[in-house]
């Protein structure tokens, strides 16, 4: 049995036992969003979904069998990552090459741009070089790195990284808004 044959069984196993009607359309999307990562890895994920499910859970939906094949890295690991290249850049590099451009350039090429934006988000290197530097809890300032990391990678998905905060207009304000330029239309009308 060929790779696509294995994964069409064990979806429509998973789905009957799930009582979920499949019909040709839903596979059909199913098929497309999950074959690009490859059957093999996405049946074996529909293995691992039918063996830990329990009776009452539903079918899985195509995000929660992705996230059982482990092709897509939570947003935790990924902080979790930057603030241990961070950390360890650190141990090997002192400041003294921190204001050196190739610096820079050596560290985006080794570990990305969302890292070096961790490091500029927390006041730049030499700034928290410092800090990891006089710190009596390299666990905290670990965990202080991976908060900071969480923030610029959820950032940075819906563009908005380097966009300053702003308050959100209250509702109120944008109901006065609303009532007054209706007023003023309307004013305009009556007075003509």
């Amino acid at each position: 049995m060929n790779d696509e044959a294995e994964f069409l069984k064990m979806i429509n196993v998973l789905a009957r036992v799930c009582d979920f009607e499949l019909d040709k359309e839903v596979l059909a999307v199913y098929d497309k969003a999950l074959c690009p990562h490859g059957y093999e890895k996405i049946t074996n994920a529909l293995k691992d979904i039918f063996v830990t499910r329990t009776s009452r859970d539903p079918f899985p939906s195509i995000a929660e069998i992705l996230k059982t094949a482990r092709l897509e890295v939570s947003v935790k690991s990924q902080a979790d990552n930057i603030s241990s290249i961070i950390l360890a850049t650190f141990r090997k590099w002192s400041t003294r090459y921190c204001g050196d451009p190739r610096f820079y350039e050596w560290f985006v090429e080794h570990n990305g741009e969302l890292a070096w934006a961790v490091i500029q988000k927390m006041g730049g290197y030499n700034s928290l070089y410092e800090e990891w530097n006089l710190t009596k809890n390299l666990g905290i300032l670990r965990a202080q790195i991976r908060d900071a990391a969480m923030s610029v990678i959820e950032l940075a998905g819906v563009g908005q990284l380097w966009t300053p905060p702003a308050l959100p207009e209250s509702k109120n304000e944008k109901l006065n808004q609303l009532v007054g330029s209706a007023i003023k239309t309307i004013g305009g009308k009556n007075s003509g």
